[in-house]
């Protein structure tokens, strides 16, 4: 999920532990570091509020939604259990697994993940892989300015 919602090497220049981006697999309530915050604003006791931090302005939100959508509805289907809330830094608890850590690996858990790849359709799936892929190789050595200047004065 995390290769559409945050789709450029810079996306992960932000994210990681202490960043309140969600580097670990978690929700919590009013958890700043967990990547699905609930907050606690309540209406009749119900949460009206959610924030999903493991994206940025740089990702196509129609997209993005989508596959968020999607694999809502995927968990509901499937009647997956929710974990936990995690209350306290995720870096600080066991047992749970870490988001992606570049752009690299999110691509390569995107490629893997039949749900989202059919969400997206052949034809976008392999085209939007083709072109991440590329800035990936293009731009993951690359410095933050030097990338900064490419996209600014030559364009993507």
């Amino acid at each position: 999920l995390t290769a559409v919602t945050t789709p450029t090497v810079n996306s992960f220049q932000r994210m990681g532990p202490g960043c309140w981006t969600g580097a670990f697999q978690c929700w919590g309530v009013e958890n700043k570091e967990a990547p699905l915050r609930v907050c606690q604003a309540t209406t009749g006791g119900i949460p009206q509020h959610f924030e999903f931090k493991a994206s940025d302005m740089t990702c196509n939100p129609y997209i993005a939604l989508a596959l968020v959508l999607a694999s809502g509805l995927d968990g509901l289907r499937n009647n997956f259990s929710l974990a936990p809330p995690v209350n306290l830094d995720p870096a600080t608890q066991q047992g749970l697994n870490a988001m992606p850590s570049s752009f690299c690996e999110a691509l390569a858990q995107l490629e893997a993940d039949p749900l989202l790849l059919d969400c997206l359709g052949d034809r976008l799936a392999k085209a939007y892989l083709a072109v991440k892929k590329s800035e990936e190789k293009l731009f993951k050595e690359s410095s933050l300015e030097a990338v900064v200047q490419r996209m600014m004065l030559k364009g993507m």
